[in-house]
């Protein structure tokens, strides 16, 4: 079975903020974050995708892995396995296959900035952290930069009262685009599981095994249920199912453009 390392890893610098942020979420540390979806085209068989995130004891992220199944015995599953080595003072990540992170690590033990090589390319990455009364660290903003020009930017500002969050996006010279997220039951996110949407937009999306295993903060502490950029009414909804424990086992994410809609379902297993 074809095997690649494969790993994306950032983390956390710690500022202040409001006393009355939000209100804590319980500390669960689960062992296993599964993601799983089925995705077809017109003529092609369906392809499940698969993505494992697996946590030891004390809740640090081990490895990652996305494996892509065919369904066919005669065509080989695809997996790509990522691994997570601690130095001292840094974190260095190699996929093996050219690319390198190299994380530089704070005197509280967490990464302030991220180098990513790509063969010669090379990618900068910085990240700043807004913090909750009981510490808990929220991601604030990121930024990458090649060479001397800075490529894309995030900025995320919470909005406490309103259950929203306001994310600034832009890439390149390009203008800044807005999206408002909203928590409108204000479900507590007790699967501590970061939002669809926001985790696939880039650059954060070089970063998704550190996202699930809470490297770049904690996730939004209420389940997301509407995304839309701003001065729109057509967007991005979401409805979850919780199992017995309140943890998310389903979602299904709907977006809206132009008057047509486009879902997907992904199924979850977290433990």
């Amino acid at each position: 079975m074809k095997k690649i390392m494969l790993i994306a890893l950032s983390a956390l610098l710690v500022a202040g903020c409001k006393d009355d942020y939000y209100e804590p979420l319980p500390h669960i540390t689960p062992s296993r974050i599964q993601l799983s979806q089925v995705s077809s085209g017109i003529g092609t068989p369906s392809v499940t995708n698969i993505r494992t995130y697996l946590f030891n004891p004390e809740g640090y992220l081990t490895q990652a892995t996305i494996e892509q199944d065919y369904g066919f015995p005669e065509i080989e599953n695809t997996i790509y396995t990522s691994t997570v080595t601690y130095t001292d003072g840094k974190v260095v990540v190699d996929n093996g296959h050219g690319t390198v992170a190299t994380y530089e690590l704070n005197i509280n033990g967490c990464a302030a900035n991220c180098e990513l090589k790509e063969g010669s390319y090379v990618r900068q990455y910085a990240f700043t952290y807004l913090t909750n009364a009981d510490g808990r660290p929220y991601l604030r903003s990121l930024t990458e930069t090649i060479g001397d020009n800075e490529t894309a930017a995030m900025e995320f500002d919470y909005l406490t009262a309103e259950a929203t969050l306001r994310i600034s996006y832009r890439t390149g010279n390009e203008a800044p685009v807005y999206y408002v997220a909203t928590a409108t039951s204000k479900q507590l996110n007790l699967s501590r599981i970061p939002n669809l949407f926001i985790s696939e937009l880039y650059p954060l999306s070089y970063h998704l095994p550190a996202l699930y295993g809470r490297l770049l903060g904690e996730p939004y502490p209420y389940l997301i249920d509407l995304i839309l950029p701003e001065g729109t009414d057509e967007g991005i909804t979401y409805r979850y199912t919780l199992n017995d424990n309140g943890m998310v086992s389903a979602c299904t994410e709907t977006i809206t453009n132009r008057g047509r809609t486009y879902p997907r379902d992904v199924s979850y297993v977290i433990e």
